[in-house]
């Protein structure tokens, strides 16, 4: 290799760490640990006052863990209905709690002859039982409204969850809840 070409070599190598030595002058490294826990969750979905029973009839299955008892991310609820039923109400038999504020989206599908209630207070039946004319005192919610949510650290937001089925209902679907503060 000649002179010219090693003293270029040279340069191209000494500007290109000028930088480096200019602005580093000084260089300060430092570790810090990270740890991970699970914390309770803020907006979650729960079995609801009327569960036990729907349950107990083979209406609705949709366990529960962790502390508060919650239906966590990616737990199969099962609804079922009775074939040649005018309807099935399954009245209350889940919950959302929250303990913040902020808006929540129930984003997905229902499967087909489903629909889903979405209430402040307990949703209740009008009509009468010995006649086809019930219906549910409560407007069904249409997937991906927003929902404000006023709960805080010291007081809890519930909705209440209702489901009416068809008596032909079919398929599967799949909620989504997404909280934003």
């Amino acid at each position: 290799m000649n002179k010219k070409r090693l003293y270029v070599l040279f340069a191209i190598i000494i500007v290109a760490l000028l930088p480096t030595a200019v602005f580093a002058s000084v260089v300060i490294t430092s570790t810090h640990a990270i740890s991970v826990s699970g914390e309770a969750p803020v907006v979650y979905m729960a079995q609801g006052p009327n569960y036990n029973t729907a349950n107990a009839d083979g209406f609705i299955y949709a366990p529960v863990t962790g502390s508060p008892l919650n239906i966590t991310s990616g737990t199969t609820i099962d609804v079922n209905t009775t074939a040649g039923a005018g309807a099935v109400y399954l009245l209350n038999v889940l919950y959302i709690n929250s303990t913040v504020a902020g808006t929540l989206y129930i984003n997905g599908t229902l499967p087909s002859g489903v629909t889903i209630y979405i209430t402040t207070s307990p949703a209740t039946v009008s009509g009468s039982a010995s006649s086809t004319t019930l219906s549910i005192n409560a407007t069904a919610y249409t997937l991906g409204t927003p929902i404000k949510l006023s709960g805080s650290s010291t007081s809890t937001y519930t909705l209440y969850v209702s489901f009416e089925l068809s008596g032909t209902a079919t398929g599967s679907g799949a909620l989504a809840l997404n909280y934003y503060s």
